[in-house]
Formats: structure tokens, C-alpha cells, sequence
């Protein structure tokens, strides 16, 4: 895993799955991706439960996208994921 260049953000999309219950935070990443242009890349904002992150795993070497980055953060008690996929 390699760290974010910071001179992507021109090409950065945001997306808060963060309450969202399982399908919904991967369609709404699948959707994202599809309207964005292959290089780009969406920060994709979740909880950070096993489960949610296997799936992004799952989701990016299946679909061919990369997973750049993660990072956590805790916010009001609650810790939080932010998944950097690049669009393939």
C-alpha cells in the first residue's frame, strides 16, 4: 500500500457510506466509481468494522479498482475508516 500523493486532490471525489447497513455502502461506491474517470479517486468514508473493510477489499480486487490508502479516525466514540480507491 502506498501513500495518497497529495497533488491528487483535483481528482478526488467524496463519499460518507458511514450509516449505511450492508449492501448499500459498496452500490453506492459501485455507482460513484462508474461516473468517474479511470485514474480518479473516491474517498469512501465507513465504520470500521471487519466486515465493512473485507468487503471493500473484496469489492476493489474484484472489480479491478486499487485500494491506495486507508486510514482511521475516532470521532464522538465512534472509529471510523477512510478507504482511498483508485478508479481503474
Amino acid at each position: 500500500m502506498k501513500i495518497l500523493d497529495k497533488n491528487l486532490d483535483n481528482d478526488m471525489h467524496y463519499l460518507d457510506v458511514a450509516k449505511l447497513a450492508c449492501p448499500l455502502p459498496i452500490l453506492n461506491t459501485k455507482k460513484a466509481l462508474s461516473k468517474m474517470d479511470s485514474g480518479e479517486i473516491l474517498r469512501v468514508t465507513t465504520t470500521s468494522n471487519i466486515e465493512s473493510l473485507n468487503d471493500f477489499t473484496i469489492f476493489a480486487e474484484r472489480t479491478g479498482n486499487s485500494i491506495v490508502f486507508k486510514e482511521k479516525y475516532i470521532k464522538d466514540g465512534i472509529e471510523f475508516t477512510v478507504i482511498y480507491i483508485r478508479r481503474r
